[in-house]
């Protein structure tokens, strides 16, 4: 079989012009749909290339398909798996919870509880160098967990990003946490307490 001089060879060239302007369009088309922020598009579009570019390697010109053809279809399959993926977050999306929220049912304490409300610009700083040197202090665990904490992670995911039981993290982590915070940084618990 004779292969068409204007196609390019996919092996030395998997994305041409024409599929990298479809790459884009449906990248824009994505995060447009699921209400992507605009940094997010050029992601997209490198996650379909690679797609593509993976997909490059399989293509067989005996099989008398056009390479843009087969393209395409590799950067719909592309943009399918991504759809799936957005649509599966969207379903799971935690909910946002509340610093002032109790921790569990049964506590009085919050999540803020361990967070002092900075005067200034410059206590905000000095609390942020004082919270990476809690961080060194704690082990992997725990400091894993802190950091999920801080970054606003419910106690309901971040057992689960830890690989460890809901009932341990509360148990075990949580507390270590908390009681390592309260000693370095000199907190109090809204009671007035140092203890747990």
């Amino acid at each position: 079989m004779e292969t068409n001089k204007n196609e390019t060879d996919p092996r030395q060239n998997p994305l041409p012009d024409d599929i990298l302007k479809h790459v884009r369009i449906a990248a824009a088309n994505l995060a447009a749909a699921y209400g992507v922020p605009e940094c997010d598009v050029d992601d997209f579009v490198q996650r379909i290339c690679l797609r593509v570019a993976d997909a490059a390697a399989a293509y067989d010109p005996g099989r008398n398909v056009k390479y843009g053809t087969f393209a395409r279809r590799a950067v719909d399959f592309a943009v399918r798996d991504i759809e799936r993926e957005l649509a599966r977050r969207r379903r799971r999306a935690p909910e946002t919870v509340s610093l002032d929220a109790p921790l569990s049912p049964d506590s009085a304490e919050c999540a803020g509880d361990a967070i002092p409300a900075p005067a200034d610009e410059l206590e905000a700083r000095m609390l942020e160098i004082d919270i990476r040197i809690v961080l060194d202090l704690l082990p992997e665990r725990e400091r894993r967990a802190a950091v999920l904490l801080l970054e606003g992670r419910n106690t309901r995911e971040i057992p689960v990003l830890l690989g460890i039981a809901r009932s341990t993290f509360m148990a075990e982590v949580l507390p270590a946490v908390r009681r390592t915070f309260r000693e370095e940084l000199g907190l109090q618990t809204k009671n007035g307490r140092d203890d747990e």
